[in-house]
């Protein structure tokens, strides 16, 4: 079976295609990821819920929380009702940055699934949820 290489490659390449964006903005792939998370991911903005959605260390996510807040990119507010739960927001002054992430991640979106049908991206979707469930479990038995 192919599919864990193939999917290193394209994870390569989509990270290769924001280099010129890291260089711009002095990001890490990691701030990048982290940045569009947190602009799709609104209700599940704390630090926790972030390393688990995107399957990586507190340390990373840490690392760029702080480096992001000290830049004025992300904002910690304090939850209004568990006041032991920091939430973190996109700050208004990132707006151009926000607008170039998205608007490369729409392109590499665009470009990647050219010529497939729908119901095939649909079932693709599927398939792969299934697989992170799958690789969930395995890990779970270790």
């Amino acid at each position: 079976m192919k599919i864990p290489v193939q999917a290193q490659v394209i994870k390569k390449l989509y990270d290769n295609s924001f280099d010129d964006l890291r260089i711009k903005y002095g990001l890490t792939m990691n701030e990048i990821m982290f940045l569009l998370y947190l602009d799709k991911n609104k209700a599940n903005n704390t630090a926790s819920e972030i390393v688990e959605n995107l399957v990586t260390t507190k340390s990373h996510i840490s690392k760029s929380i702080d480096s992001l807040a000290k830049r004025n990119i992300i904002i910690r507010i304090q939850d209004e009702l568990d006041k032991k739960i920091i939430r973190l927001y996109i700050s208004d002054t990132a707006n151009d940055l926000l607008y170039d992430l998205r608007t490369r991640e729409e392109i590499i979106n665009r470009t990647i699934t050219k010529g497939i049908p729908k119901d095939d991206l649909e079932n693709f979707n599927r398939v792969l949820e299934q697989m992170k469930k799958n690789v969930y479990d395995l890990i779970n038995k270790f």
